[in-house]
């Protein structure tokens, strides 16, 4: 490999995951991830997908990954599960990874999504006897019983975890 070409696939994979942590970063703080970034996500990834070698089959096949993605997100939206942040993140994440590793992402997020629940809980009902924390504003939002979980932060794990098994991270073999 070229050192042109590995520059391009560690630019792609930091692009990636830096998209996936201010995403997780903005949803605990405001309980909120915006169209803007998760647009600014998914076209990256159009950006990326010829320099790293994915052939125009390959890139329609994550685009329809993706739409698979934003429709099971969707429905998990107008069930409550999720909010409408999470589902486009989630067809974002679904366009960077292609078909391959999407089991791997839905289990390391639910996985991830089970665990933030806990500590959550946990971390919640500690603050209801204790007090909330005065500052950070964000921190004391988080802390309050009636807000959700900020799932951006499950999907985030998630990503980062299915990232080794997409067809252009293996070019770099570095697992």
């Amino acid at each position: 490999m070229s050192q042109l070409h590995l520059f391009i696939v560690l630019a792609a994979i930091a692009t990636y995951s830096g998209f996936l942590i201010i995403a997780a970063i903005g949803d605990a703080k405001s309980f909120t991830i915006t169209n803007r970034l998760n647009i600014a996500f998914a076209i990256s990834f159009l950006v990326f997908a010829l320099p790293l070698g994915l052939a125009v089959k390959d890139i329609g096949i994550h685009i329809l990954v993706a739409a698979i993605a934003f429709g099971i997100g969707f429905l998990l939206f107008a069930a409550g599960l999720f909010g409408g942040g999470d589902a486009k993140l989630m067809a974002a994440t679904a366009i960077w990874l292609g078909p391959a590793p999407m089991l791997s992402y839905g289990v390391n997020t639910a996985l991830a999504g089970g665990l933030l629940a806990i500590v959550l809980i946990a971390a919640r009902f500690l603050a209801a006897k204790i007090g909330l924390p005065k500052k950070p504003k964000w921190l004391r939002r988080l802390m309050r019983k009636t807000n959700h979980v900020p799932y951006g932060i499950a999907l985030c794990v998630g990503g980062l975890f299915a990232l080794p098994r997409a067809t252009w991270f293996e070019l770099i073999k570095l697992f």
